[in-house]
């Protein structure tokens, strides 16, 4: 659960965009601040009671590994909370996510199911393997994205400043038109925030 998770990332320098190919319609502001590589993330906090309030919002915590995923102009890269770049052993994820715009850098964690459930040892073998015995872990157990904020913006870059909730218009905008695969846990997490208020209600 999180109320605006990554508003305690302090804002980086801003500095001007290259690489990004422009887009029919809506572009990027010539100015508009990036996230630097590699991207510090908000991490969970324990408390003792569950917050409740008007301005939060909540997210499920899946056995999973944390990763960013970043969409250059070219390609897309993954990195985990600790900024190390672990593209070669999540490939899968990678050659999913190249439908984002460019410019798009998205927080969230990559999970693997085995006989219709979360994984975490499949995650965790995966996490710790190489790239060619990775290749063949996704054939057997391809992993999946599960996206809860938005980082930074294909047309309007760094947005870690904004609301929470404007920052979740903003990643739904980008999910018109794009497959599923990448997305597969949006209404999931949606659904979860409504149980959760509902049994805070009782």
């Amino acid at each position: 659960m999180s109320a605006s998770p990554t508003e305690v990332v302090h804002d980086r320098a801003a500095r001007r965009p290259t690489g990004v190919r422009r887009r029919a319609g809506r572009v990027r502001r010539p100015h508009a601040p990036c996230v630097d590589w590699p991207v510090s993330v908000a991490l969970a906090q324990a408390v003792p009671t569950l917050p409740v309030g008007p301005d939060l919002h909540y997210e499920p915590k899946f056995d999973r590994h944390r990763l960013v995923v970043w969409r250059t102009a070219e390609s897309v890269r993954l990195q985990t909370r600790s900024g190390r770049d672990v593209t070669p052993v999540w490939m899968d994820l990678a050659l999913a996510e190249i439908q984002l715009p460019p410019g798009t850098v998205l927080d969230g964690e990559g999970v693997i199911f085995v006989d219709g459930r979360i994984d975490f040892g499949a995650v965790q073998s995966r996490a710790a393997s190489t790239p060619a015995r990775a290749r063949l872990l996704a054939e057997e157990h391809p992993a999946h994205y599960a996206v809860f904020d938005l980082l930074q913006h294909p047309q309007d870059g760094d947005v870690r400043g904004r609301s929470y909730v404007r920052r979740r218009a903003l990643f739904e905008e980008l999910l018109h038109g794009l497959a599923s695969t990448a997305t597969v846990f949006v209404l999931i997490a949606d659904q979860f925030r409504d149980c959760v208020r509902a049994a805070c209600s009782d």
